[in-house]
């Protein structure tokens, strides 16, 4: 798990030998987007995961991930709740960015501003829930 930039708890004996995720749902939605130099070998200005499950009514079993915008990737779990029960209306959504904006922590460096990433932050949820349930 990481604790910081460059940084694990990770002692130097061990060694991370698998990852495993669990498959999604066939209802499931998820989407990654990764915002980069290139498309290949640069490190992410910032990055998104996004998973949920539209029922035709409303968004169910939100989970959003930013990575690049704070110290170590995070759930935004005030996002999550904004959009959790929630059908996707303009409303909604306006509030999931806002609320993106605001959850995230970057910084200025050399790859991008922290006003950048904010607002790319912002935009690459407003693609995911537009294609998630459209």
């Amino acid at each position: 798990m990481a604790v910081g930039p460059k940084a694990t708890c990770l002692r130097p004996e061990e060694l991370l030998v698998e990852v495993r995720f669990a498959r999604p749902a066939p209802d499931e939605f998820q989407r990654f987007a990764k915002l980069g130099q290139r498309k290949a070998l640069a490190c992410a200005k910032l990055s998104l995961a996004f998973r949920s499950r539209w029922d035709g009514v409303a968004l169910r079993n939100v989970r959003v991930a930013f990575g690049a915008v704070a110290p170590t990737v995070f759930r935004a779990r005030r996002v999550e709740a904004v959009l959790e029960g929630a059908p996707p209306t303009t409303e909604i959504l306006a509030r999931a960015v806002a609320e993106a904006e605001a959850e995230v922590s970057p910084i200025d460096d050399v790859r991008s501003t922290a006003a950048y990433r904010r607002t790319a932050c912002g935009e690459l949820l407003r693609r995911a829930l537009a294609s998630s349930y459209t």
